[in-house]
């Protein structure tokens, strides 16, 4: 009796436990908030029961890596600015602010945007180029990758954190990549824990009522701790977009001012001074700062599309998010005005606002002067398989996501900064950027739930409410067209997403692949195609390139 007494105790106090548990992490204290538990703790793998070939494709946090990351946060909370000036020898811009924009769930920073006067540096001005320098700041994530500075505290080595930061790094290159498009939840390149605790502290601040007192501007304060920062500065001709001269510093920097994207967008499109001066002054300080910055990196990308006539990297890019952004407003118009629309990316919800464009020219900004940095001293970069230079793609830009990118600002440092030990050799980068595609194109195997929700490979995540809405198009367009017209017989306009011949419905958001085509369709290119098979309840449609005089409109 005493024995089943104590056994009930034990149980009551555990299942108590874990209710106050799932209650401090704001999950709901259910099987399903249990289940999202289990995946932010790295211990349950996030895929449908569907997807039972992929099981073996992740394997849970081991002891280790938890316990690691535990120690990361203990070891993060103690840094002291001075330490970091003194004993680090890293650039104290803790006095100037700078600004972070990302997605309202966005749960860990990794970027900011800054401004100083070029004449603060001690460097050459030009005052007919521009006074300022723009400041791109990466955190820093040094300790995990940089084989010398593992467990340094200050000037001294302490040899018991080695372990801890080596289980991170392999943890990291055996993931390869966090996911965020996966049915249960995300999949992080490391335990959550360990990416709060190297990510960027930060001060939130959100667009009040426009006629709201100072007093009602949202401040929210993260954390007081500063931020080590890998950060790039550049000095931008305004006259002509180009780089007069750039490099990279190991940085100190206050808590940036955060702003979700739409309260940057609403920021910057505020033309009312007034409406401006009745907010705080953090918010002032916000919209000062990205107002330089967007003109002059918006100056340099204009100048880049234009001068880029080898390769056409950049045009290229820029035509892709073109399409990728034309594809999703074609989605989003089944949301009929409601304002559901996520502002990440997810869910078929690419946006290319002035708050999205700043923070994406700000990181292709780092990324290409990087590579110049990087070219101008000959060094190796270590990539992944099918990101080349000449796809104009990101380099270094989130290494709380990548692993690779943790790497390339490993040999960033090494190269530019000579911190971190030496610099690795073309075989030492090809050997990384293996591992980095070896670990991704395990993470591909996992079904998304993109695919999940349109029964295919492909789709969108609101495909059976497009395809009820496709069906009534149908049935009016025979209503008013009758049978013999080519909108009767089921032929609708779409275009291309420029994958493995996707097609999007125009005005209506549904996907499916195109049968029917000989080769394969273009981003963005727009044709007539004819709806074979529609199961809106299943979420399946099937198309075929129309059998008329004109494919495309």
């Amino acid at each position: 009796k005493n024995a089943h007494t104590i056994t009930a105790h034990v149980n009551n106090n555990l299942e108590q436990d874990v209710r106050d548990a799932l209650t401090s992490m704001n999950l709901p204290v259910s099987p399903s908030g249990a289940r999202q538990a289990l995946v932010q703790m790295g211990r349950w793998s996030p895929q449908s029961q569907e997807d039972r070939g992929a099981r073996n494709a992740i394997s849970p946090w081991p002891l280790e890596t938890l316990g690691a990351a535990k120690t990361l946060v203990e070891i993060e909370s103690q840094r002291d600015l001075k330490d970091m000036i003194y004993y680090e020898k890293r650039v104290d811009l803790s006095s100037l602010p700078c600004v972070a924009i990302d997605a309202k769930r966005a749960t860990f920073l990794d970027d900011a945007i800054g401004v100083r006067p070029r004449s603060s540096t001690g460097r050459k001005v030009n005052l007919d180029a521009s006074k300022w320098e723009i400041l791109v700041h990466i955190t820093d994530v040094s300790d995990i990758y940089c084989p010398q500075s593992i467990g340094k505290i200050g000037n001294k080595r302490d040899k018991s954190n080695e372990k801890i930061y080596v289980a991170l790094q392999k943890a990291a290159e055996k993931r390869g990549s966090s996911r965020y498009d996966l049915p249960l939840g995300p999949l992080h390149l490391m335990p959550p824990i360990a990416l709060g605790a190297l990510s960027l502290s930060s001060n939130k601040i959100t667009y009040s009522n426009a006629n709201a007192a100072k007093t009602k501007e949202v401040a929210e304060t993260s954390s007081s701790k500063v931020n080590r920062c890998v950060t790039l500065w550049l000095y931008i001709d305004e006259r002509n977009g180009k780089i007069i001269d750039s490099g990279l510093e190991r940085t100190v920097i206050s808590s940036p001012l955060s702003l979700s994207f739409d309260d940057a967008t609403t920021l910057l499109d505020t033309k009312n001074e007034r409406k401006i001066n009745d907010k705080s002054s953090d918010y002032q300080k916000a919209r000062a700062i990205l107002l330089i910055a967007e003109r002059n990196i918006g100056i340099w990308k204009n100048a880049r599309v234009k001068r880029d006539k080898l390769n056409g990297s950049a045009r290229k890019r820029e035509e892709r998010l073109r399409v990728r952004e034309l594809v999703a407003n074609q989605r989003n118009k089944s949301y009929k005005g409601k304002n559901v629309r996520r502002d990440d990316g997810a869910d078929g919800s690419f946006q290319r606002s002035r708050g999205h464009r700043i923070v994406d020219e700000a990181l292709d900004i780092y990324a290409y002067a990087l590579s110049g940095l990087f070219y101008r001293k000959n060094i190796p970069v270590p990539r992944v398989s099918g990101s080349g230079a000449d796809r104009g793609g990101r380099l270094g830009t989130a290494p709380l996501r990548r692993y690779i990118d943790g790497m390339i600002q490993r040999q960033a440092l090494a190269a530019l900064c000579q911190y971190g030990g030496p610099v690795m050799s073309r075989e030492e980068c090809a050997d990384v950027g293996r591992k980095a595609t070896d670990a991704i194109n395990k993470l591909k195997t996992l079904t998304s739930v993109k695919a999940l929700s349109s029964g295919q490979n492909i789709g969108n995540f609101n495909q059976k409410d497009d395809l009820r809405a496709l069906s009534r198009q149908l049935s009016n367009n025979f209503s008013r067209n009758g049978r013999g017209s080519d909108f009767g017989k089921g032929i609708v306009k779409a275009i291309s997403s420029g994958r493995e011949n996707e097609v999007v419905i125009l005005g209506n958001g549904a996907t499916a692949k195109c049968a029917g085509i000989k080769g394969s369709l273009g981003p963005g290119e727009q044709v007539l195609v004819k709806v074979t098979h529609l199961d809106a309840e299943k979420g399946i449609l099937k198309v075929v390139l129309a059998d008329t005089e004109s494919k495309q409109f």
